[in-house]
C-alpha cells in the first residue's frame, strides 16, 4: 500500500510540474520546519495576491520559518486573527495560502502577520499605498489593459541615454507641472530626444523604496515590483513605454537586486537567514565589512530558491506587464563574498536571465560588473570599466582610477572594445560611457576637481564624444551630458540631480554637436562595427600601419584609426578615418590613406560637415588642435 501510495504522488508530481511551468530558478534546498518532511506538494508559480478567474484572490507568501501566518487588512477590520493562511510544505521551505472572493478584496489593503506580531507587506506587492506609520501597505488591484504598439529595439544601433525620472522634467518649463518629475514628463521630452538623436533611454530604478514619498536614485529598494509613487501609476508607466515605442525608442530598466533598503526590509522581517545569509554560513553579517554586508545593505541570497524566483517574477512582470526593452543590473560586482565564498553571479546569469532570454528574445541586458568579469562574457554586456576610467584620465589630463593621462597605448585597447582583457565576446557585450549617475560630470571633474577651464570642459566633452560614437561598443551618455552640464556623481541629494535646463540654452553648440555625432554613427554601419575581430577582416586599421608618423603608441597622446578600411563592411558605402588629439599642443597626422575626395564630416566645432578636400597625395598633412578631433569620409 505504500508503494503504491508513493508511487501516485510521485506521478501526481509530474503531472503537476508539467502543467505548471517553473522558471529555472535552481538554488538551495532550505526547508524551514520541513527538515522531518519526505512530501511535499509543488511550489506555487504564482505568488502574492493572484486573481484568478475563478472569482476568487489567492493569497500566497513563503514564510519557511513561521509558526503561523495571517491575512490582515481592510476588509476585515486588519484583524491578526480572523484569516488564518494555510500552510503548503514544499522542498524549499513553507509557502502560505488563502483565497477570498474578489468582490470582498479587490481594492483594498493587505499585509501579513507573521506569527502574531510581525506585519510585512507582500513581497509581490504590484501597488502599494502608505500605512500610515512609515511604511506601506499592500493593495489588490489589477493594471489597465492597453493595445501594444509592436516594437523590437535594433540593439546594434543602440544610443542610450540614462535619466533620473524625477530630475529629468522636475526643473523645466517646458513641462506641464502637473507631469514634471514623473512618467508623463518624460513624454513631454520626446522631441528633445528625438533631436538629439538617442534610441533607448534608461531609467534609473523605479522599484519601492524605503519610504512612500520622496526624493530618491531608487538605490534602496524595498519592494522589486511596485513602483515608487512620486513618478506616477504603473498604468502612466504602460503609457510612457508605449508612446515611446511608437517614435523608436526603447525602454532599459535600472534593476536593484545585489542588496535592499534597511527601512520597511520586509524581507529581513519575513526570514533574515533565508534571504541574506549571502555565504550561507548560518550567520547574517550585517555590519559594514561583514560577510553579508555592501556598502549600501545586506546582499541579497539571490542563489537560494524563493529569492531567485522573487527576481526572476520581477523581471517577467516588467517585460509582460509593462513592455520594457531590457535591464541594467546595478552592482554585479557586490554579488560574491563571504566565508565560505559564494559567487551569486553565475546564478543570475544561467538561471534566471538565460531562461529570460529564451522566452523574451530581443531584448537588452547590461551589468554594472566593475571591475569587468568573465563571467558575463557571451551572455551580458557590461559597462566598460576602462573605457570610462582612461577616458576620465585623458580628458582631465590627470590621474583617475588607475588610469593616467599619457600615452594613447589604453586608449586604443578602449576604442577596441578592450577585447584584450578577454571579458567580451563582441563589442555588443560592452557599454562604453564616460559619464553616468555615478561619475562626475565633465564640467564638474574638470572645473571643479581638477582647476581647468569651462573652454577645457566643452572642448573635452567634445572630443570624448568623437570617441565615444566612433569606439566599438554600445555608446550611453547620462541626461545632461549633452549640454555639458555641472554634477556631482555621488551626490543624491535633489539640488544635485535635478537638470537645470539653462545650461541647454548656455551650451546649445554643444548639444548639436552631439546630435551631429549620433546622426552620423545611426547612419553608417562603419561607426558601429559589432564584429568580434573587425581588424583581422580588414575593416579596421590603426594609423601607424599606414603611415608609421601618425602617431606613436608608447609617446603620443593623440590616436588615429579607420573605419571600413577596406570597404567591404556590409550596407556601407563610405570609408572614414578618425582623428582625436587629447594633447595641450597641436600636432600634425597623416589621415588620408586613399587619394580622392574626403568630405571632413566632422571638425573641432561642427559635426554636421559638408566641406571637402581633394587628396592627391597620401602623405598630405593634416594639423589637428590641442583637444580636439575630426572625422574624414571618402
Amino acid at each position: 500500500m505504500g508503494r503504491i501510495f508513493t508511487f501516485f504522488v510521485f506521478l501526481f508530481l509530474i503531472l503537476y510540474g508539467c502543467t505548471n511551468p517553473q522558471p529555472n530558478v535552481g538554488g538551495s534546498q532550505y526547508v524551514g520546519d520541513n527538515t522531518n518532511t519526505n512530501v511535499f506538494q509543488p511550489f506555487p508559480s504564482e505568488m502574492g495576491a493572484v486573481i484568478s478567474n475563478d472569482g476568487k484572490v489567492y493569497f500566497f507568501i513563503f514564510a519557511p520559518s513561521a509558526s503561523k501566518v495571517n491575512l490582515a487588512g481592510s476588509f476585515n477590520g486588519w484583524s491578526s486573527t480572523s484569516t488564518p493562511m494555510e500552510k503548503i510544505l514544499t522542498q524549499h521551505g513553507a509557502v502560505w495560502k488563502v483565497s477570498l472572493p474578489i468582490s470582498q478584496v479587490y481594492g483594498a489593503q493587505y499585509k501579513y502577520v507573521i506569527n502574531g506580531n510581525i506585519w510585512v507587506a507582500d513581497p509581490y506587492s504590484k501597488h502599494i499605498t502608505s500605512d500610515g506609520f512609515g511604511g506601506f501597505n499592500s493593495v489588490v488591484k489589477s493594471n489597465n489593459t492597453i493595445s501594444w504598439h509592436p516594437f523590437v529595439p535594433n540593439i546594434s544601433n543602440l544610443v542610450i541615454y540614462e535619466l533620473h525620472v524625477g530630475s529629468f522634467t522636475a526643473n523645466d518649463s517646458s513641462v506641464p507641472p502637473s507631469v514634471r518629475g514623473k512618467f508623463l514628463g518624460i513624454l513631454e521630452k520626446t522631441n528633445y530626444l528625438l533631436s538629439l538623436g538617442v534610441n533607448a533611454i534608461q531609467i534609473m530604478p523605479i522599484h519601492v523604496q524605503e519610504f512612500y514619498s520622496g526624493y530618491t536614485w531608487g538605490y534602496n529598494p524595498t519592494l522589486f515590483m511596485a513602483i515608487h509613487s512620486d513618478y506616477g501609476t504603473p498604468d502612466d508607466f504602460k503609457v510612457m513605454v508605449n508612446e515611446l515605442h511608437k517614435v523608436g525608442i526603447a525602454v532599459i530598466v535600472d534593476v536593484v537586486f545585489n542588496h535592499t533598503g534597511n527601512n520597511n526590509n520586509y524581507l529581513w522581517s519575513i526570514d533574515k537567514n533565508y534571504y541574506f545569509d549571502f555565504d550561507g554560513d548560518g550567520v547574517v553579517e550585517s555590519s559594514p565589512g561583514g560577510d553579508d554586508s555592501t556598502p549600501w545593505g545586506n546582499k541579497f541570497a539571490i542563489w537560494r530558491y524563493a529569492a531567485s524566483k522573487l527576481v526572476y517574477d520581477t523581471l517577467e512582470y516588467y517585460i509582460k506587464e509593462f513592455n520594457v526593452d531590457g535591464f541594467r543590473f546595478d552592482g554585479t560586482f557586490a554579488m560574491e563574498g563571504g566565508n565560505p565564498y559564494k559567487n551569486a553571479r553565475p546564478h543570475l546569469i544561467n538561471n534566471i536571465v538565460d531562461p529570460l532570454k529564451l522566452r523574451y528574445p530581443n531584448k537588452i541586458w547590461i551589468a554594472e560588473q566593475l571591475p569587468n568579469s568573465v563571467d558575463f562574457k557571451g551572455k551580458m554586456a557590461q559597462w566598460g570599466e576602462l573605457f570610462h576610467d582612461k577616458m576620465k584620465a585623458m580628458l582631465r589630463k590627470g590621474n583617475f582610477e588607475g588610469e593616467n593621462y599619457e600615452n594613447v597605448g589604453r586608449v586604443g585597447r578602449m576604442i577596441y572594445y578592450d577585447k584584450d582583457s578577454g571579458n567580451f565576446a563582441s563589442p555588443l557585450e560592452v557599454v562604453n560611457y564616460f559619464e553616468s549617475h555615478d561619475e562626475n560630470s565633465v564640467y564638474t571633474e574638470l572645473v571643479n576637481y581638477s582647476g581647468l577651464t569651462i573652454t577645457d570642459a566643452t572642448n573635452a566633452s567634445k572630443v570624448g564624444a568623437i570617441v565615444l560614437f566612433t569606439s566599438m561598443g554600445i555608446p550611453m551618455i547620462m541626461s545632461g551630458q549633452e549640454f555639458v552640464r555641472p554634477r556631482i556623481g555621488q551626490n543624491t541629494s535633489k539640488t544635485n540631480g535635478d537638470i537645470d535646463w539653462s545650461w541647454l540654452l548656455t551650451n546649445t553648440n554643444i548639444f548639436e554637436y552631439y546630435s551631429g555625432l549620433i546622426e552620423l554613427r545611426k547612419s553608417h554601419p562603419a561607426l558601429r562595427i559589432t564584429d568580434p575581430d573587425p581588424a583581422a577582416r580588414g575593416w579596421f586599421k590603426w594609423g601607424s600601419e599606414w603611415n608609421s608618423a601618425n602617431f606613436n603608441w608608447s609617446s603620443s597622446k593623440h590616436i588615429v584609426y579607420a573605419l571600413n578600411y577596406n570597404g567591404q563592411v556590409s550596407g556601407e558605402t563610405k570609408k572614414f578615418v578618425v582623428v582625436v588629439n587629447f594633447d595641450t599642443s597641436s600636432v600634425t597626422v597623416y589621415p588620408f590613406f586613399e587619394t580622392g575626395i574626403w568630405t571632413i564630416v566632422v571638425d573641432p566645432t561642427n559635426s554636421r560637415g559638408v566641406n571637402t578636400t581633394n587628396i592627391t597625395d597620401v602623405n598630405t598633412p593634416w594639423t589637428v588642435p590641442p583637444v580636439s578631433g575630426f572625422i574624414f569620409m571618402k
